[in-house]
């Protein structure tokens, strides 16, 4: 019930009081609080109802809860929004348990689109699926001789034989990023990212700005209706900026954003100036905010390509088809590198990021903050490690002394442990992600989804629910 009450003289600023209910503070006691008030985008006090509507005036609105719960708001502090708002406008995103899900789908495809024109599957890891086995690229072949196919595992993916064709990539010299069948030395139709770009398949052109702002806007809605109120979205350019400002501007905006802007420094272009020039103007304090300098220092845990001190292995070498006995995943830069741009970072007094998922990245990457530490205690900047996946006691010790964040995706323990167990074996499994002896020892683990893909809270890639 909501009624606009008259009260006496007024006592406080508040523009609405919340009564009658159990309101959870998640305060340092955990205390439950009856009544809330509330000016602004700010609350002023809670207590007991009589306290609390002691201060309300005549133009205060109660807000009578009837007993129900009220919990704050929760913050994602690591997705993916605006890669997820347009991931279904063309239609939606099918859900495959299995390599037979596969195939139908691709069927499905094959009957519905003009020869000729690509079916593609966003975010495709074989590591969630039954068999965790990528299809063989005869059996691809036999369903679409026609279509190119593109299973996009962002990390890594599969194509098909129409694929390599028509994309050029057969008629010269292979490219290593093109990985063998090891039995024909012929290619096995599993690709690294670096030859994502040079495939002939263009992504789908993203809508205008009003149907852009209207698809993030109806996401950012789904994400109030699961009680999330705050979001870090981990990849956010220009155009990605821009729209949450729109939002914000026409009082649409439901979520408070902070974004991480992602440059490739490999190419020698960009510095860290030239980055937070360019998006700092789009700044707008609490509601819209840069929050750090991100980049992608190693692959995927599910596609087999996170930087990790040991080998992957001869199951990961099966299932991923890299011929290297001593593969141990992918790094983007050097720590030579990565410590340089730390340090740029942090003599500019800004937080600074990275995708991390292995654990030799996680080693490296500590070894930059602690380089960083020595001109700025990074801790107060809020410097944060994406993912984490792998932490030992050693780990854990050098995160407490420089007083970093860990964001950590908690459904995955759900999703990819069996995985993990199955390919990298039970001491890998022992600290992926061992969330309650980090906070048993006061270390941050900030919860997070890494939503990318589909709108349902649920059967999404990477649920939010």
């Amino acid at each position: 019930m909501v009624v606009k009450i008259n009260m006496g003289p007024n006592k406080s600023s508040a523009d609405t009081i919340y009564c009658n209910g159990k309101i959870l503070t998640v305060d340092g006691g955990f205390s439950i609080v009856e009544a809330v008030s509330i000016s602004g985008d700010r609350f002023l006090s809670t207590g007991s109802d009589k306290e609390i509507l002691q201060t309300a005036d005549k133009d205060t609105v109660l807000v009578d809860l009837a007993g129900r719960t009220v919990i704050p708001g929760i913050i994602d502090s690591h997705a993916h929004p605006t890669w997820a708002a347009l991931s279904e406008l063309s239609g939606k995103v099918p859900i495959i348990q299995s390599l037979d899900d596969l195939f139908d789908w691709i069927s499905g495809e094959v009957v519905f689109r003009p020869t000729g024109e690509w079916i593609v599957l966003p975010y495709f890891f074989i590591s969630r699926i039954r068999e965790q086995a990528y299809p063989l690229l005869r059996e691809l072949d036999a369903i679409s001789p026609e279509h190119p196919v593109f299973l996009n595992g962002a990390y890594s993916g599969m194509v098909n034989s129409k694929a390599l064709e028509i994309s050029g990539l057969l008629s010269r010299e292979i490219h290593p990023g093109i990985l063998l069948d090891s039995n024909t030395n012929k290619p096995s139709g599993i690709i690294r990212p670096e030859i994502f770009p040079l495939l002939s398949y263009k992504a789908e052109s993203i809508p205008d700005e009003k149907g852009y702002t209207v698809a993030l806007e109806s996401l950012l809605h789904r994400y109030n209706s699961v009680g999330i109120t705050g979001v870090t979205d981990g990849m956010a350019g220009v155009p990605e900026m821009d729209a949450f400002q729109r939002l914000k501007k026409e009082n649409r905006l439901t979520v408070r954003i902070n974004t991480c802007v992602v440059p490739d420094f490999n190419d020698g272009t960009l510095s860290v100036d030239d980055v937070l020039s360019e998006l700092g103007s789009r700044n707008s304090g609490t509601v819209v905010s840069l929050e750090a300098v991100k980049i992608f220092l190693d692959g995927g845990i599910l596609t087999g390509t996170a930087a990790m001190r040991e080998p992957w292995g001869k199951r990961a070498q099966g299932l991923f088809g890299f011929q290297e006995d001593d593969f141990r995943g992918v790094l983007n830069y050097t720590q030579e590198q990565l410590t340089e741009i730390a340090l740029a970072v942090v003599k500019r007094g800004r937080k600074f990021t990275a995708h991390c998922t292995g654990d030799r990245s996680l080693d490296m990457l500590l070894t930059a903050f602690e380089e960083a530490n020595k001109v700025r205690k990074i801790a107060a900047l809020r410097w944060s490690v994406i993912h984490g996946n792998f932490v030992d006691s050693i780990t854990i010790d050098r995160i407490i002394e420089l007083g970093v964040v860990v964001e950590c995706q908690i459904n995955w323990f759900y999703k990819d442990a069996p995985y993990i167990e199955n390919v990298l074996g039970s001491e890998y499994l022992k600290k992926f992600l061992p969330l309650r002896t980090m906070t048993d020892r006061g270390i941050i683990a900030a919860g997070s989804s890494d939503h990318m893909v589909k709108n349902d809270s649920i059967t999404s890639i990477n649920p939010y629910n």
